[in-house]
């Protein structure tokens, strides 16, 4: 025979059952911020907040034309025409350990002039975890991105990762501005409240 029930509450009592959550509050953590998600500040040749590394043809730089929002943009170019990563840009957010099991999101906008790169990622560094990451759609317009994931049991960060990973043998422009994460949290681990029941349970 199947059952019903919710958190705390087992209706196999064929007399009365009260369904709802009972003793039950969900407290979400607190959103860990971003800082300089809109690539505003610079105090050298990186974005403040932001770090940068090689890892194949290409360079970043400070866009100040091509902008989304306020006053600066950064523009990524993969140089060469063949396959691979061009310039890496990142942002390294430490966590807290009530944030393990909820998922968070990022948002950002992007200006590309190839379709299908891999422009944001995002990481929460748990070994065997797979790294989220959105492919543009390209185009003359900004295009807003969108990544969603659980955070895993073990991080005590997160990563939010703007590059070019592409297959196209072309050299390729994009401008990426307004990284965010999103305003709210939702207990993802949690599920669903209510098992299937017969209908003569009662």
């Amino acid at each position: 025979k199947r059952y019903a029930f919710s958190a705390r509450i087992d209706l196999r009592n064929r007399q009365k059952a009260i369904m709802g959550l009972a003793d039950t509050a969900i407290t979400l953590p607190t959103l860990p911020i971003l800082l300089n998600g809109g690539f505003e500040t610079w105090g050298g040749a990186d974005p403040d907040s932001w770090t940068s590394a090689i890892t194949g043809t290409g360079a970043f730089a400070k866009e100040t034309v091509i902008i989304h929002g306020g006053l600066n943009s950064v523009k990524l170019t993969k140089t060469n025409a063949g396959a691979g990563t061009a310039q890496v840009l990142s942002a390294q957010i430490a966590i807290d350990a009530s944030l393990r099991g909820f998922s968070i999101g990022v948002y950002a906008w992007v200006k590309s002039d190839v379709v299908g790169n891999h422009i944001v990622v995002a990481n929460d560094g748990v070994a065997g975890s797979v790294a989220k990451q959105t492919d543009n759609v390209g185009g003359s317009t900004w295009q807003q991105e969108y990544i969603r994931w659980t955070i895993g049991s073990t991080a005590t960060y997160i990563t939010i990762t703007a590059k070019i990973i592409s297959d196209v043998g072309v050299a390729e422009t994009t401008y990426v501005d307004d990284v965010a994460l999103e305003p709210s949290l939702s207990a993802g681990a949690l599920g669903s409240c209510f098992a299937e029941f017969d209908s003569d349970l009662f």
